[in-house]
């Protein structure tokens, strides 16, 4: 039986399926001629023979298909004189689904993307036939990208309105389909403005649908560039969902706002884990992983319009940060010193921050069971960013970076001379500056969270071996003058790992988690400069640089000598109170808190957010977020070195418990297995609590985590 090309099949099994033009067409002579670029575009594409690598019978196998898809682009001639005799000047029709991208005007001009699952691409093109056949024999043609989502050539987008349950309210103002890269522009017709009552919808479909139908991605038009995909529409369905939790309205949510639901979206649920086999899949793994804390936010925007700022917010912060970012056999942490500066009128920003790194990298060649080598390096860099500022309800700041998709999010002080910001791997403290030294001295409480990471080393089979520890813990001091003095107490966690030979050639690991104390006396010397900068000096490791807010009753210091010691660290320290009690700490209470854990085969960093209220009387209650990303190990019986996998997650907590505050500001918690302690400043505006809870593998709890949480009102 003679065999037939790719090409020649799609062309019969379409003349099967009746469609038209396919047999027995006009041979016209526009064809050659207008279908010359065409031919020429889709050459591009074949590889050429000398890519062709392998056995000769590779080789040969891989010239007979790049010949085969030459064909195909060669036979676009024919197809053109089959399904298009009469078109002159071009080559192959329209698709078969209607597009038009209408007039536009007034400068508004939409551009952007669709991406999705590969196995949801069906679901949402609607190809030409030039693009199903280049697909079939050019299958690179639409490969899929490193983050796991795929370009979606041929998809129907429309540009329409919604009403408030997310229905559409007439048919679309303007449509038109992506190219073969899955990208797309628009025109929208004159005096079209960006407003979150406008959706781009892209779909199969050629007309509207309502959100949260499946096979559908949305994306208010709140922006030039919209990029749709599972997380775009995750977004638009959790902001239809608030208006109905909240009794809010899409006018409630200005187009900022938007912008920065989408954005904090985009940072918390960007891991390529998170992609499954549809949509829908993809959709429910981002509400896993960013779900609670979207849900605060879009709460945060859902009333009139943006909050209003406070008359101190705004001017040039003094930063100091933490940073811990694990991932496949390569653990970071990082010191962050800084200055930002923000416009709270023009609701812009501006950072400037010098980091610090330090990193442990993992190799294993695989030639000998558990023949992982550790290797420590530092690096520093300047990250400059910048970008807008959204004021949302409840003294939240949102953080959208031009150069960059994701956001961060601040909570600010009533006088706005504090913000605490945390990213997905980041807790920053922002003191404003001052014009001139504050008066750092007397007594003062200090709570710190730091990771630290252990020396270049090789594993031995049996032989535990350490990646790091973490540790977290209080302090007292007394600054008088120059001087400071006074003593720490630290709670360390790490895990001992040793790996073996289970018998057949492949790893095997084992694991105990350890704890201990540490900490001692404390001598440095303070320095204050006009901005409110801090410098300690007096550790053998070098100085320690800070920052104080005015009055001098709070400061905060980055600890740790990553380029030394390889540890990284935070220090929120208060003055000490006098005559305090419970009624002190009454309100609610913004709550960001950085948290470290480590289980069996797997370590995890929790970001959370959310509010505290105490009653003034003992009481608290809470409503909180955390968002979760966990670096799991193992070996899995497939070779002698280990795997590595990252996957995020997000959940949301409602705690209760007493709480008791001593005449000096010394603050305990009650509530749950872990022991939770700290201090609050002597107006009771700011409160720093340490959280340590040690675990047994194996046992009720099977993992220990170290925290660091701020509440500030």
């Amino acid at each position: 039986m003679r065999k037939r090309s790719i090409g020649t099949f799609v062309f019969v099994a379409l003349a099967s399926l009746g469609v038209p033009g396919i047999v027995g067409a006009a041979m016209p002579s526009h064809c050659r001629r207008d279908c010359k670029q065409d031919v020429k575009n889709c050459l591009a594409l074949v590889p050429n023979n000398k890519s062709c690598t392998g056995t000769k019978a590779e080789k040969k196998a891989c010239r007979k298909m790049n010949a085969t898809q030459r064909k195909a682009c060669h036979r676009l001639v024919k197809l053109c004189k089959q399904q298009n005799p009469s078109m002159s000047g071009t080559c192959l029709p329209p698709s078969t689904t209607t597009s038009t991208t209408l007039p536009g005007g007034q400068g508004l001009a939409l551009q952007g993307s669709v991406r999705a699952p590969a196995a949801s691409l069906a679901l949402l093109e609607h190809r030409s036939l030039f693009q199903r056949m280049l697909a079939s024999v050019l299958p690179s043609a639409f490969a899929q990208s490193s983050d796991g989502l795929t370009a979606v050539p041929g998809a129907n987008v429309l540009l329409f309105s919604i009403d408030n349950s997310g229905a559409p309210v007439g048919n679309a103002i303007a449509q038109t389909t992506t190219d073969s890269s899955g990208n797309w522009t628009l025109s929208p017709p004159p005096g079209t403005s960006l407003g979150s009552n406008l959706i781009v919808q892209a779909s199969g479909n050629t007309t509207p649908a309502a959100v949260g139908q499946q096979n559908r991605l949305n994306c208010p038009c709140t922006a030039p560039v919209l990029n749709l995909s599972p997380i775009s529409e995750f977004a638009t369905q959790a902001i239809i969902a608030g208006i109905t939790r909240d009794s809010s309205s899409l006018a409630n949510f200005t187009v900022a706002e938007v912008n920065t639901i989408i954005q904090q979206v985009i940072s918390a649920a960007s891991d390529p884990s998170l992609v499954g086999a549809t949509i829908q899949d993809t959709i429910t793994n981002i509400a896993n992983a960013a779900g609670a804390q979207t849900q605060q936010i879009v709460d945060a925007a859902a009333a009139a319009g943006e909050a209003s700022a406070p008359s101190g917010l705004g001017g040039t912060y003094n930063l100091i940060g933490i940073n811990v970012h694990d991932q496949s056999f390569n653990l970071e942490r990082s010191q962050q010193v800084g200055t930002a500066s923000l416009d709270a009128s023009a609701k812009t920003f501006t950072v400037n921050l010098a980091e610090t790194k330090v990193s442990l990298n993992e190799t294993c060649t695989g030639t000998s069971v558990c023949g992982s080598t550790f290797v420590r390096s530092t690096a520093t860099g300047n990250n400059p960013i910048s970008g807008a500022i959204t004021l949302l309800s409840g003294n939240l700041i949102a953080f959208q970076p031009s150069n960059k998709e994701g956001g961060a999010l601040g909570r600010y002080n009533a006088s706005g001379d504090v913000i605490v910001i945390t990213t997905d791997a980041d807790l920053l403290v922002a003191t404003k500056q001052t014009g001139s030294a504050p008066t750092l001295s007397g007594n003062y409480q200090a709570a710190e969270l730091r990771a630290q990471l252990s020396s270049d080393f090789s594993v031995a089979q049996g032989v535990p071996y350490s990646t790091g520890d973490v540790s977290n813990g209080t302090a007292t001091v007394t600054i008088s003058g120059t001087g400071l003095s006074g003593s720490s107490t630290d709670n360390v966690m790490g895990k001992d790992i040793a790996c073996t030979d289970n018998g057949s050639g492949q790893c095997s690991l084992s694991e105990t988690l350890t704890s201990g104390s540490g900490g001692g006396s404390i001598s440095q010397t303070v320095a204050v400069n006009d901005t409110g900068g801090l410098t300690l000096t007096g550790d053998p490791s070098g100085p320690t640089t800070g920052a104080v807010a005015s009055g001098g009753n709070f400061f905060a210091l980055a600890s740790g000598h990553p380029a030394v010691d390889g540890d990284a660290g935070v220090v929120v320290g208060v003055k000490q109170g006098s005559g305090m009690d419970n009624s002190n700490l009454n309100g609610t209470y913004n709550f960001a808190g950085f948290t470290l854990e480590l289980g069996q085969n797997s370590s995890q960093t929790s970001l959370e957010g959310g509010t505290i209220t105490l009653d003034g009387a003992g009481t608290l209650t809470g409503n909180l977020v955390s968002v979760k990303k966990q670096l799991s190990s193992a070996c899995n019986g497939a070779g002698a070195c280990p795997t590595e996998t990252t996957s995020p997650s997000s959940k949301s907590e409602t705690p209760s418990g007493t709480y008791s505050v001593s005449a000096t500001g010394a603050v305990t918690v009650v509530g749950g297995s872990s022991t939770i302690t700290g201090f609050a400043s002597p107006d009771g505006s700011l409160i720093v609590l340490t959280e340590s809870q040690d675990g047994t593998i194996g046992g009720q709890n099977s993992s220990s985590d170290r925290g660091l949480f701020i509440l500030i009102k």
